[in-house]
């Protein structure tokens, strides 16, 4: 069966077939009249000859025509699998090599990276020097080693020795795209697509629509795909997964909780060990995990006394294991040398315990016998005095009831914000949604998390009242709500609430038992909005009487002032944070965990100023300094943990996931140069076209001097 042509676009030429076809056409009506009074005796010669002369022009036509065939044919490189390719040797190749996360898991003596590149060196050993080559290293996205470069021993070994494996996780996708761009630039009569990979679960198990197609076409083109894994001595692997804080200020000498999840993401049942917590380099607490079933996960709390204000680096570890480069977490913590809230009343009463603004400043700062416990520094004023306080003294500005301020006010709450201030927004009976959707919604002022467009008649609600939906909620500020008694909880109820229309950039931290959000989030600049749709008015909810709405004011004000910086960036993410007070082209110096500093300049996204980096590759802490001098920022970067996962695909798996795919699974225990040698075939025939051609034009020229001295 033939294969595609190498050169198709030579094919063009094709109608070149015709010319000889063209000029016998020509010159057979092509006539000269002589008036010769001896022509009457050579017509009889003439009559006679005609037919043999008619079957000599047509050989000879016959024959330029199929020289001229053969030449368009050896042109286009025409190619045939009928044959067995001479010395079985000759093809080009394109050879992947995994360098995904899992492939740096180092069972025994090597890693699955450092056996996939002895395979690789396996492979194109099966071709002879000057044979085209391309090699590839997967990951999130295929960084190309060697183009289309002829087979060189020496030039291969330096390439490989300096392939290292990443911290990300295999995009197949994306490398499938670019593999098969790189198979049909090869000019070779025989392509192979060789993988090589460990077959992890994460990427093989489930193969996307879009991997499949792009396999197919692979087929379809004529190029052989192989699949070669990467033996597993062993599929072990403990990770830390998460890292957050439970309880607790983050105000310079209080005591918080924080809390760490490990999973155990291989096989079989493993014992943990020590797992510690080091604040700025210093071990602070350890815990153990005796035994955890494969697949299972942990949570393990420590605790911490924050002794200093400011940036903190928080670093949770466990035992070294065969993949290290996951068993470490980090974390940014800002802590505050004071934490300051500013309760403004909207419904002024003379009975100051029976507004609502007392309720939350009970519930930020309770009454308590112990003085040295450290807790917010809660400060009420009434609406009437907004305008006289300067926000930037506060960390937190939480708004009850107030019903209007104006526009002036509306702008300098947005600057606030922006600044990384945290603006919470509790309604009431003073609520006017139209008033304030006007001065939140606008352009120069735009902070809502979601349009207010009124109150929710719901007759069934108000009389029994709907509870809150905490189940599976992992949000930082309404999680710690799973820890209360389920009766407790149940008790809570909300009897009115107004309907919002979220924004595309806001969040729900918190539902009602009828899907209704109670708590929606948005980020704005540095800060954070957090806009309540019920309000602790007894007439709205009986929240003001149950320990979630003290556990969501405390979690509210902690987490709301946690700056952008302090959210870990998961590999290969970009950092990218907020810069409201830089100007675009600004150049802010970026020092990574190797101690690599580079530079990058803010840009303008929509109406914001951000800093945006390259994609992360290296787990650790990156430090972020602007031009002014002031304290570097620090981002905490982790791998992701879903490329923790270890385990691999056997052969009779991998088998089933590409049925139908026509992508062969070569044996790593196989020997893989006889595997691949035995399944190549094929042969390249512009060799033998050009000497046919040789051999006509010979012909053609004998026959033509023959019949020519005949005539």
């Amino acid at each position: 069966m033939l294969l595609p042509f190498l050169n198709p676009w030579i094919l063009l030429a094709l109608p070149a077939v015709g010319i000889p076809v063209l000029i016998h056409l020509l010159n057979r009506h092509r006539a000269t009249l002589v008036e010769w009074g001896a022509m009457e005796l050579l017509r009889k010669m003439v009559v006679i000859r005609s037919r043999q002369i008619r079957l000599e022009d047509i050989l000879l036509m016959i024959l330029r025509c199929l020289i001229v065939l053969l030449i368009v044919l050896a042109a286009a490189r025409l190619t045939t699998s009928c044959t067995p390719l001479v010395g079985r040797n000759s093809a080009g190749l394109v050879v992947a090599i995994d360098g995904s996360l899992s492939m740096t898991h180092r069972p025994g003596l090597k890693s699955r990276f450092e056996e996939a590149v002895e395979r690789a060196r396996t492979v194109i050993q099966t071709v002879e020097a000057g044979q085209p080559i391309s090699i590839v290293l997967m990951g999130p996205e295929p960084r190309v080693l060697l183009r289309h470069t002829a087979y060189d021993p020496a030039t291969l070994d330096g390439v490989l020795a300096k392939a290292l494996p990443g911290n990300a996780a295999l995009d197949l996708d994306a490398n499938l795209i670019v593999l098969k761009d790189l198979l049909g630039e090869l000019k070779a009569a025989r392509r192979e697509l060789h993988i090589i990979t460990d077959g992890q679960v994460t990427n093989f198990a489930r193969l996307s629509d879009k991997t499949k197609t792009i396999l197919r076409e692979i087929a379809s083109s004529g190029a052989a795909a192989y699949l070669i894994p990467v033996p597993a001595a062993n599929e072990e692997n403990c990770t830390i997964t998460d890292f957050r804080l439970v309880s607790g200020v983050l105000r310079a000498g209080a005591l918080a909780q924080f809390q760490a999840t490990v999973r155990n993401a291989g096989r079989s049942p493993q014992v943990v060990g020590d797992i510690t917590l080091l604040v700025n380099g210093q071990a602070i607490d350890k815990r153990s995990i005796e035994r955890l079933a494969a697949g299972q996960s942990a949570s393990v709390r420590f605790t911490a006394m924050l002794a200093h204000a400011g940036i903190n680096r928080f670093t949770v570890q466990i035992n070294n294991d065969a993949l290290t480069v996951d068993d470490k977490y980090h974390a940014v913590v800002v802590v505050k040398e004071t934490m300051r809230v500013l309760c403004v009343d909207g419904d002024p009463m003379e009975r100051t315990e029976a507004r609502s603004a007392h309720w939350v400043k009970t519930a930020l700062a309770p009454t308590s016998f112990d003085r040295t416990e450290i807790r917010p520094l809660v400060e009420l004023i009434p609406w009437t005095q907004l305008g006289n306080a300067n926000l930037l003294d506060f960390d937190t500005v939480v708004l009850v009831n107030v019903a209007d301020f104006p526009p002036v006010q509306a702008v300098a709450l947005r600057k606030y914000v922006e600044q990384g201030g945290a603006l919470i927004l509790m309604p009431g009976a003073n609520l006017k949604p139209d008033l304030l959707n006007q001065r939140f919604l606008d352009a120069e002022s735009s902070l809502l998390p979601a349009e207010v467009i009124g109150m929710a008649k719901d007759t069934d609600i108000q009389n029994t009242g709907v509870t809150l939906s905490v189940e599976l909620n992992t949000n930082p500020i309404a999680a710690p709500l799973a820890a209360l008694p389920h009766e407790v909880l149940a008790e809570a109820r909300c009897y009115q609430y107004v309907r919002v229309r979220l924004g595309p950039d806001s969040r729900t931290v918190l539902r009602l038992a009828n899907d209704a959000p109670l708590l929606v989030e948005r980020k704005v600049g540095r800060g954070s909005v957090l806009l309540w749709t019920s309000s602790i008015d007894p007439r709205w909810s009986n929240l003001m009487l149950n320990p979630a709405f003290p556990i969501l004011m405390q979690q509210s004000v902690t987490q709301l002032n946690r700056q952008a910086y302090e959210i870990p960036i998961t590999i290969p993410r970009p950092i990218l944070l907020p810069f409201p007070l830089i100007k675009t082209g600004v150049e802010i110096e970026i020092k990574n965990p190797d101690a690599q500093v580079s530079k990058i300049a803010t840009k303008s996204r929509g109406v914001d100023v951000v800093l945006e980096t390259a994609a992360t590759e290296i787990p650790g802490y990156y430090e972020l300094k602007t031009p002014g001098g002031n304290l570097p920022i620090t981002v905490a970067v982790n791998p992701d943990p879903v490329e923790c996962d270890v385990r691999i695909l056997n052969t009779a798996r991998l088998t089933e996931v590409l049925d139908g795919l026509s992508v062969h699974i070569l044996e790593s225990g196989a020997d893989l140069t006889r595997a691949i040698l035995e399944k190549r075939q094929g042969r390249e025939l512009w060799i033998p076209l050009l000497l046919a051609v040789i051999g006509l034009l010979a012909l053609e020229a004998m026959l033509a001097r023959r019949f020519t001295k005949r005539a």
